[in-house]
């Protein structure tokens, strides 16, 4: 224990002592100390004095009588940091008593406080005069005053006797105490005596605290300000740690156990006089709870870790709470509490925060991460009967998205721990995480983080065409970035999303990147056709990553820049006409037509365009996929589109989650197929063969056809050979689906559809797709933390303006439009004009100004 600084003082006399050890003083030698100041005042002897100290934690002082006290006082001073110990000596009443000092020690731990002044002139056997008067305290003439009223006249003259009642003291006190029901209770110090004088716990019965039948209980307990006697017989050693001491015949964990707050059993939060609270926190949210269900507003006094004390906001209003930290630090008690409310309660001064609305509804948020303000405002007013500002409710929802969701400034931070989660419980699963390093070494920034599964990868290399959609979607929290997404098609033609990748922006070096780890993880031989956007950071990134790979522009993004400059119906039917023709007549026949109607439109395209695969005729056979568009991964973005806003972790966590419950679904849906091909497919060949019923077909030989297409003006002819598996429009090579003109043929043939479909297409390939699946990851919480750095988010520079959150619609698609412009008129019930600007409006003469006809008559 560390040296202190001694003072004594008394009557306003200070002597200072100097540096002590603390283990090396005791009681009685700090009262020798005493008598150098007090010796000149006639207390020569220490059994006239007695020394007080005031306790840095509560704030009460105490008798210092023990030296297990003194000790525990050091203990406190220097806890606290103090590094002065203060002693202020007050004189014994009535020395000659060999009992005095232990029974003014118990006054004045029960708040009895006398002044030296009082106490000589009762030792005089005189009257005090009235000195000074305190403000909270009132005037030692009111000291005197009161003990007169409160112990009459027999007690003064035992006093003068020598002779103190013990038992009349202090049952004169408690009356006093009792009958105090208007005023505000005194906080009642730890009196210092012996354990085993103090009576049983468990023979004392709870007391009612108030009477009072017009206020509102909280509870079945004392209320009405004043402790009981069961809480004033724990309070002599709540401030010891030690649990084992006896209150009679019951421990203080006893105590503990009976008065732990407990929330009703109606789900309602109610105070009770000492109640023992996890730590000031929990107390402050259970007061906040009981103010927002009765409907008043407090004046806080003090708000500190070891003590609280509030008052209502209305100052005529009595009602009040008191809370102190028991000593060992191990829970927060309720002192002192008087509930009744003489004040007009209100619903308009209820303070309710954000933090508090986002508690209330998280549960709402869970649900639907964008739900409307309206809604939270209505449930918030039925519930809780708070009307609560439209901008509080904003707040509220963001901080319960963080609640729910987490805080995107830490959805970076454990990415290396969630790798690692990954390769323990997929083995055969790709995670990498790229960052730069910084001046911390425990700490890295940001930047890109790729994963794959194994259940994507058996998806690929056994069930999938070797066709892969690439595109990136705009990540939409605090610090932005993009998703990088690789999605292949099943035999039923549904989305299969093969991996993922968290970046800072869509440029070469990312693209390389992902793709360099796609093609190390997919990568089995076969030749692979891209589809994308044509995002320039693609344009490079394909060729060095994938040689060998076909690229195909997304026919959906070319006419968007196409239509900038060249925009007109009869330009898009033949664009799309041209984009989709299966041969090279009807491509060229396209695009010739497109040169004669513009001939800019026409030299556009072939200057673009030039090196790109963007017509179905140059599409290459091995992929069987007819498809133009890259509409795969548009749909993809629009799936995840939910969690896009969300912390880079619980986004990549509900992406995974929802690919496990798919990949499941979709295995369990295979399993119940009836025929052999996927039923996507075959409703296609079902219209399919609609269409070759109304054609006429000519054999030539067992195995090709002559077929007439009138559909075509004038009607054309097209060679179908069953045997090769091909047709003159050119689309059966391409999509590896037998065209209407095929189907005319197998169908003139008697043949069976299921010979000419590929393996792509069949139910088990479908299974094949589904066969492996995702494996359960343990819960965040678990996760090993490793010798891998935390991650920081990456560096954001906050552009101007408030963020956007739609992305820009291109020139070629429909502008969403807002309700205020709807305008319809009620004359012509026509749209985009009102009445005034109707042209089937009837001319009606405005009237004029209203004038005032109404005679006046004087008197």
């Amino acid at each position: 224990m560390s040296t202190m600084k001694l003072v004594i003082s008394f009557k306003g006399e200070k002597h200072h002592v100097g540096m002590i050890n603390p283990e090396d003083w005791t009681v009685d030698r700090i009262k020798a100390e005493a008598l150098k100041i007090t010796t000149v005042h006639g207390l020569d002897t220490v059994g006239k004095i007695l020394l007080t100290v005031m306790n840095p934690d509560s704030k009460v002082k105490v008798v210092l009588d023990s030296e297990y006290g003194m000790k525990c006082l050091f203990g406190f001073h220097n806890l606290m940091g103090v590094t002065t110990f203060e002693v202020e000596v007050v004189p014994v009443l009535c020395p000659q008593n060999p009992d005095a000092p232990l029974i003014q020690s118990l006054l004045f731990n029960l708040g009895v406080h006398l002044s030296s002044e009082v106490i000589d002139i009762l030792n005089d056997g005189g009257t005090p005069e009235v000195t000074h008067t305190d403000q909270e305290g009132g005037s030692n003439r009111d000291e005197f005053d009161d003990m007169q009223r409160g112990y009459g006249h027999e007690a003064t003259a035992t006093i003068h006797e020598g002779e103190i009642n013990e038992d009349k003291l202090l049952s004169d006190w408690s009356d006093k105490r009792s009958d105090n029901d208007g005023e505000e209770p005194v906080v009642q110090p730890i009196p210092t005596m012996l354990v085993d004088d103090i009576v049983s716990v468990d023979d004392i019965d709870d007391s009612e605290g108030s009477e009072d039948n017009q206020c509102e209980s909280d509870s079945n307990r004392g209320g009405d300000g004043l402790l009981d006697d069961d809480t004033r017989a724990v309070e002599m050693v709540v401030n010891s740690s030690d649990d084992d001491i006896n209150l009679g015949s019951v421990k203080f964990t006893k105590y503990l156990e009976k008065h732990e707050y407990k929330l009703d059993a109606d789900g309602i939060h109610r105070l009770r006089l000492g109640d023992v609270f996890r730590d000031v926190n929990h107390f402050r949210q259970v007061l906040h709870e009981v103010m927002i269900r009765k409907g008043f507003n407090i004046s806080i006094k003090y708000s500190e870790p070891q003590r609280y004390f509030a008052t209502c906001k209305e100052a005529s209003c009595p009602w009040f709470v008191k809370g102190a930290r028991l000593n060992d630090r191990n829970g927060f008690w309720l002192r002192e509490y008087q509930k009744k409310h003489e004040c007009k309660l209100t619903k308009k001064s209820v303070k309710v925060t954000s933090t508090w609305v986002a508690e209330m509804i998280k549960g709402h948020v869970a649900i639907d991460a964008n739900v409307k303000i309206s809604l939270l405002k209505n449930y918030m007013q039925e519930k809780f009967r708070l009307k609560i500002e439209k901008l509080t409710m904003y707040r509220a929802r963001e901080k319960a998205r963080i609640l729910v969701y987490g805080d995107h400034s830490k959805g970076y931070e454990k990415l290396f721990q969630y790798a690692a989660a990954i390769h323990r419980a997929e083995p055969g699963a790709i995670c990498k995480v790229l960052c730069d390093a910084v001046t911390i070494p425990e700490k890295c920034l940001f930047q890109r983080f790729f994963v794959a599964f194994p259940a994507q990868r058996n998806a690929f290399l056994n069930g999938c065409r070797p066709f892969i959609g690439i595109d990136g979607c705009h990540l939409k929290g605090k610090y932005g970035g993009v998703l990088l997404a690789a999605v292949a098609s099943d035999a039923n033609k549904g989305i299969v999303p093969l991996a993922l990748c968290v970046c800072e922006i869509e440029n070469t070096e990312t693209w390389t990147w992902f793709l360099d780890h796609l093609h190390s993880y997919l990568d089995d031989g076969r030749q692979v056709t891209f589809i994308s956007d044509r995002q320039k950071g693609l344009l490079n990134a394909i060729p060095n990553t994938w040689p060998t790979a076909y690229h195909r522009a997304c026919c959906r993004h070319v006419y968007a820049n196409f239509a900038k400059e060249h925009a007109g119906a009869n330009l898009r039917t033949l664009f799309w006409k041209a984009a989709k023709s299966s041969n090279k007549h009807d491509y060229e026949e396209a695009m010739a037509h497109i040169k004669v109607e513009k001939l800019a439109a026409y030299n556009w395209l072939e200057r673009e365009l030039q090196g790109y695969t963007w017509s179905m005729h140059t599409y290459d056979r091995n992929c069987k996929v007819e498809r133009t568009d890259n509409n795969a991964s548009e749909c993809f973005n629009s799936w995840i589109l939910p969690y896009r806003d969300r912390p880079a972790l619980s986004m990549l966590e509900e992406i995974r989650c929802r690919l496990m419950r798919r990949f499941t679904k979709r295995r369990n849906e295979g399993n119940t197929w009836q025929k052999t091909i996927a039923p996507r497919i075959y409703k296609e060949l079902d219209q399919t063969f609609k269409k070759g019923e109304k054609m006429i077909v000519q054999p030539s030989g067992d195995l090709n056809f002559q077929v007439m297409d009138k559909s075509y003006y004038p009607a054309r002819r097209f060679i179908v050979k069953l045997e090769d598996k091909t047709c003159d429009c050119g689309f059966w090579e391409i999509a590896g689906l037998p065209c209407c003109h095929a189907m005319a043929a197998i169908g003139y043939a008697r043949h069976e559809i299921e010979e000419y479909i590929p393996f792509c297409f069949t139910k088990q390939a479908y299974i094949n797709t589904y066969s492996v699946m995702f494996s359960p990851i343990p819960d965040e919480r678990t996760w090993e933390h490793g010798d891998r750095p935390l991650i920081d988010a990456p560096i954001v520079r906050k552009k101007i303006g408030r963020p956007k959150k739609c992305r820009k619609r291109a020139a070629t698609e429909p502008q969403k439009r807002s309700r205020r412009f709807f305008v319809n008129c009620s004359v012509c019930g026509g749209s985009n004009h009102n009445v005034r600007s109707c042209p089937l409006r009837p001319s009606v003469a405005r009237p004029s100004k209203a004038t005032n006809t109404n005679s006046q008559v004087s008197i």
